[in-house]
């Protein structure tokens, strides 16, 4: 069983042209699952992006200007679905599959900037990770827009409450850091912006798991990173 997986803000995906452009990437890349944060997607979108796509398309919606998280499963990937949760809409979406006999957990987050909200989005995930089977499968992942370490952004994190919040469920569900497991010595930023950058961007994975992830990488195919 081989299984890529992608994680991308795409600042924006109701615009046709803009659309393309990532579903073209996500699709030539040949990701089997994607999570998306920022669509910026209504329910009235859906029926669209179903067609553009061809695979399956989950999604949770805010508002036509801001937030929206989706899961996109390759055409040629078709697991048996076990579970799809709308958690918070626009910011926290959860889908279960059953994959060769395996069960998979994908959780898929854009946390808001302010800490306090962050903080609770946080409980949110807890509270989810505390139904799932501890020696199951889970994949965290999404924008978190904030870091846990200090060499992972310029400047100095807003909301260390948030932080810490962040880190305590981390390390109580076991949860590892693909990229950084695969680059413990290097700084990179999934963030860009004039002045600086930040590794808001991430995936998680059972511990128990990890050693069967190959391979994890950044790229920079717009404002945000993919793995």
């Amino acid at each position: 069983m081989k299984l890529t997986i992608a994680s991308l803000n795409i600042n924006g995906g109701r615009g046709s042209l803009r659309r393309f452009h990532h579903l073209s990437v996500l699709r030539d890349e040949g990701y089997a699952v994607s999570f998306l944060q920022e669509t910026h997607t209504v329910a009235s979108d859906e029926p669209t992006w179903l067609l553009e796509w061809e695979g399956g398309v989950y999604m949770s919606h805010l508002s036509s200007h801001s937030s929206g998280v989706a899961f996109l499963l390759a055409p040629s990937f078709q697991p048996e679905i076990l579970k799809v949760q709308d958690i918070v809409p626009g910011r926290l979406l959860y889908l279960a599959v059953r994959l060769d006999g395996v069960p998979l957990h994908f959780i898929n987050v854009y946390a808001p900037k302010i800490g306090a909200m962050q903080t609770r989005l946080t409980r949110e995930v807890t509270t989810l990770l505390n139904t799932i089977d501890r020696g199951e499968c889970v994949f965290l992942g999404g924008d978190f827009n904030c870091t846990l370490e200090v060499r992972d952004r310029t400047g100095v994190q807003r909301d260390p409450a948030a932080v810490k919040s962040l880190r305590e469920m981390v390390e109580s569900f076991e949860l590892v850091d693909v990229w950084r497991n695969f680059h413990p010595d290097s700084n990179a930023f999934s963030y860009r912006f004039e002045g600086g950058g930040s590794r808001i961007d991430r995936l998680y994975v059972s511990k128990a798991y990890v050693s069967c992830v190959s391979a994890a990488s950044m790229h920079y195919p717009d404002a945000h990173t993919g793995w």
